[in-house]
């Protein structure tokens, strides 16, 4: 497949998950035809930076629902707190009836309601429209509220993660299947997630000091935050950040593409830092012809076909690709420490496209098999799970770099 032809694919792809009537974007086809917070603000997100014709109106319509379905009490079947944002949502009760030990709207994330603060910015920066931003701000402030008071149950800025529900998702990041090779005693703070914190504190603190509002309580709580996670998260002696803490605040190191979200954010306060990260994701354990794994190849744990294990993810690879390309520095007295992030950029997003040619579209996953591009179609075992071929956040990410050699106008056309 060509990249016209992957352009039209990637485009019917979205079009078939929109929406009928709210028109946002369910996260797939077959067992994720319907609301998923994390999914839904990321795939907009990424329609967003497309700069595609209806982007702001697909963003708009998902901040819209979530807001709608914002958590207002306190529910341990459904893990529904007080300004919340939902992980998923079944409206029918043959969807319902397949998990019985859940309430729906199921509220199992702790990083779909930073993710909600950062579109609504990002939205606001792309279209001016402060209007919409104004009527969402009580959903805005409540999910800040949640942050502090609820995501954060020990007061050192860190957002922790423990399941209300003792059959609901153990861990409520991205990697939900486990990042872990052997389980931490709970809550764990995950790296990323502490990332899209700051962001999401940085971005409220911005939005209300355009409303006039108190922006230096959130500003503080970004710093806070920055300067806590530099300091606990970052580990010396690897020259990596931590995949997570556990309950002890203790470090839990492993070779993953977690800390590559950490460049999207900008939560990491030391250009050496950032290219220690940079350099890590793309050491050969973890970089193939065909993306960044999630883990690394030496871990114990490690399989090629592994769900959050060892598979690679067009998502994932994504956000790294969106901190890189924005990652430069040249130290003022010292030349020689002149770190380009573009340069790797341009690398991985040469490795997607190609990856995406090859599978003629943007699955959820696919894996790297000593050096051979693999599906997951037939696999089966624990960890495992054949691939959803027409995933949200996938399609939009391949449309998203495909739409950077597009003139403004070709993308404007294009229209979910």
């Amino acid at each position: 497949m060509d990249k016209t032809q992957l352009l039209a694919k990637m485009i019917n792809d979205l079009e078939s998950l929109k929406h009928p009537t709210y028109g946002y974007l369910f996260a797939g086809g077959k067992d994720f035809r319907w609301l998923f917070g994390r999914d839904s603000i990321i795939t907009s997100l990424m329609l967003l930076n497309a700069r595609i014709g209806n982007a702001p109106e697909i963003a708009r319509n998902t901040l819209k629902i979530l807001a709608s379905l914002q958590g207002k009490r306190h529910n341990w079947k459904s893990e529904e707190q007080p300004g919340k944002i939902l992980h998923e949502h079944r409206e029918f009760e043959w969807q319902v009836s397949q998990i019985p030990f859940w309430e729906f709207p199921y509220y199992g994330t702790v990083d779909a309601t930073p993710l909600f603060i950062i579109l609504a910015h990002k939205y606001a920066a792309a279209t001016d429209d402060w209007d919409f931003v104004e009527e969402i701000w009580p959903n805005l402030e409540a999910a800040a509220a949640w942050m502090k008071y609820y995501g954060d149950t020990d007061g050192d800025y860190f957002i922790e993660c423990k399941s209300l529900n003792p059959r609901g998702i153990r861990n409520q990041c991205w990697k939900d299947h486990t990042p872990f090779c052997f389980e931490p005693e709970y809550p764990v703070n995950f790296v990323e997630v502490q990332g899209y914190a700051y962001l999401a504190y940085k971005f409220m603190s911005e939005m209300s000091a355009h409303f006039n509002g108190q922006w230096r309580e959130y500003y503080q709580n970004a710093e806070a935050i920055r300067y806590n996670f530099n300091a606990r998260f970052w580990d010396e002696n690897v020259g990596a950040f931590a995949l997570a803490l556990d309950a002890k605040k203790k470090r839990i190191n492993a070779a993953t593409s977690s800390q590559g979200h950490l460049l999207f954010t900008g939560i990491i306060n030391d250009p050496e830092k950032m290219n220690a990260c940079a350099e890590r994701l793309f050491q050969p354990d973890l970089c193939t012809p065909y993306g960044i794994r999630t883990l690394s190849d030496k871990e114990p744990c490690f399989g090629d076909y592994l769900y959050h294990l060892g598979s690679i993810w067009i998502m994932d690879n994504w956000m790294i690709y969106y901190g890189l390309k924005n990652f430069a520095y040249t130290h003022p007295f010292d030349r020689t420490k002149n770190f380009n992030g573009k340069i790797k950029a341009r690398l991985l997003k040469e490795s997607l496209l190609n990856t995406a040619c090859l599978l003629s579209g943007a699955p959820e996953l696919h894996a790297s098999v000593n050096g051979t591009l693999k599906t997951t179609d037939t696999v089966a075992g624990w960890g495992t799970k054949p691939a959803n071929h027409v995933q949200a956040w996938s399609a939009a990410a391949i449309l998203d770099l495909l739409c950077e050699d597009l003139t403004e106008e070709e993308r404007k056309r294009i229209v979910i």
